[in-house]
């Protein structure tokens, strides 16, 4: 006789190995779907971006990323403009 109760067995089963190939089949064919529409659009991400003036340079992929740093490019350009007025 035991002296510990006996452990119940898991009811779990063993499930079937996933198949991948499927996922990565479909996902290739979203991407490229992805890709013929945004081709057709011929818009410029930097749109977005001020010109700056001849001497002041920044990232402009920092400024779309980041609100503050375009807030900060913002200021440094009107101020850049004002102290090199003609």
């Amino acid at each position: 006789m035991l002296l510990t109760p006996q452990h119940r067995r898991s009811t779990r089963t063993r499930r079937a190995p996933k198949r991948y190939e499927d996922k990565q089949t479909s996902m290739l064919a979203q991407e490229d779907e992805f890709i013929v529409e945004n081709s057709e659009e011929d818009d410029d991400i930097y749109d977005e971006c001020p010109i700056a003036p001849e001497g002041f340079e920044y990232n402009k992929d920092y400024y779309i990323a980041s609100t503050s740093y375009s807030n900060f490019i913002d200021n440094e350009i009107k101020n850049f403009k004002k102290i090199n007025k003609p």
